[in-house]
């Protein structure tokens, strides 16, 4: 089994400033109070992105109209797209 190239952390950093001012300029003026919690998949390259619920659907609608979309993925209204939760059993 290959492994994953390892990501350079500068070339990781300039990313995410790229995804997160993209979502500054291309996602956030158009959201609405319902949106909050929903996915956003979003192309750095060309600011497109699509909204839904479900991260694999939401991503495959966006490369269906971006096939060389650089796919980041927001959850609107928090700064996570996952959380894992650590603590006590319940």
């Amino acid at each position: 089994m290959a492994e994953a190239p390892a990501q350079d952390p500068a070339s990781r950093q300039e990313r995410l400033g790229r995804a997160n001012a993209a979502y500054e300029k291309f996602v956030k003026p158009n959201l609405v109070p319902d949106d909050t919690g929903k996915l956003i998949a979003l192309d750095l390259d060309s600011g497109d992105y699509e909204i839904g619920t479900d991260e694999l659907q939401t991503t495959h609608r966006l490369r269906a109209r971006c096939p060389a979309a650089t796919a980041w993925m927001f959850r609107v209204g928090s700064p996570y797209v996952h959380r894992i939760a650590s603590g006590g059993a319940e």
